[in-house]
């Protein structure tokens, strides 16, 4: 890498990252300049210090891919010293890295520019509270969030920090429970207006129409949106609208005679 310092784009996979920190911290908060922009690595055991360092060492990142890497702990390394420069990143994927909601969140609050963000297969229950804490994401236009373990707070909180959404995937997520024994940042229990979606994916989320139809209302009427409706027996009809809301145009119906999703 500081051979190729001129390189804009670092892409590892299968291969063996775990140090590359150490070999890029010079000592006395010194790093070599890294002229990247793009930084994707797959299954490479990039530590969580690793990550801290190669950003801090590519102040002019504007894309970070990260795939099946152990960045538990995140937060911790961010707390001890000062956040890498990351005002040019505008997207960030990270999938089943074994974040924390904390971690996440930590590694969020230091791209205030995110214009998309993609998380995926990590138990990131206490996300929204968690961020919360932290930022707003102002300038975020795409946020997918599919299988991170969200509850119902989680996403009410997390499309509260992020005002300018067009679209948002939570798949996989079981938005129909908030634990009551917590106390979060301070919020409407209501689904917030969100005026700005084209999109919205809910599918197998667990919701209840009484669910669906309040966030239809909160969604302008030309988005589109996706629910996952179980019925039983052919011939009932699954698709409704709140009145002045958006329509559901996308709900996966299908015939099932047992009580399993």
């Amino acid at each position: 890498l500081t051979k190729f310092s001129g390189a804009e784009y670092f892409l590892g996979v299968y291969c063996n990252l775990a140090g590359i920190g150490a070999q890029l911290d010079w000592g006395n908060g010194v790093v070599p300049y890294l002229n990247l922009r793009r930084i994707r690595t797959r299954q490479c055991s990039l530590t969580a210090a690793d990550l801290v360092m190669l950003l801090r060492a590519a102040p002019q990142l504007e894309a970070g891919v990260f795939v099946n890497e152990p960045l538990t702990g995140i937060e911790a390394i961010l707390m001890e010293q000062p956040p890498p420069p990351c005002k040019d990143v505008i997207f960030f994927e990270i999938t089943d890295c074994a974040l924390s909601a904390h971690d996440a969140a930590a590694l969020l609050a230091i791209a205030p520019g995110l214009r998309a963000v993609h998380l995926q297969m990590m138990t990131l229950t206490g996300l929204g509270r968690a961020l919360a804490l932290k930022t707003s994401l102002n300038c975020l236009t795409e946020l997918r969030a599919a299988d991170c373990g969200l509850d119902g707070w989680d996403a009410r909180c997390l499309l509260r920090r992020c005002p300018l959404l067009e679209v948002v995937d939570l798949c996989g997520n079981n938005l129909s429970f908030s634990p009551e024994d917590e106390d979060p940042v301070p919020s409407s229990p209501s689904w917030p207006r969100m005026e700005h979606i084209t999109k919205a994916d809910f599918r197998h989320c667990n919701l209840e129409q009484e669910d669906e139809e309040a966030l239809l209302e909160a969604l302008p009427s030309s988005a589109t949106v996706q629910f996952r409706v179980v019925v039983e027996g052919a011939g009932q009809h699954a698709t409704h609208a709140a009145a002045g809301g958006a329509t559901a145009r996308g709900h996966v119906v299908f015939d099932d005679s047992s009580d399993e999703d």
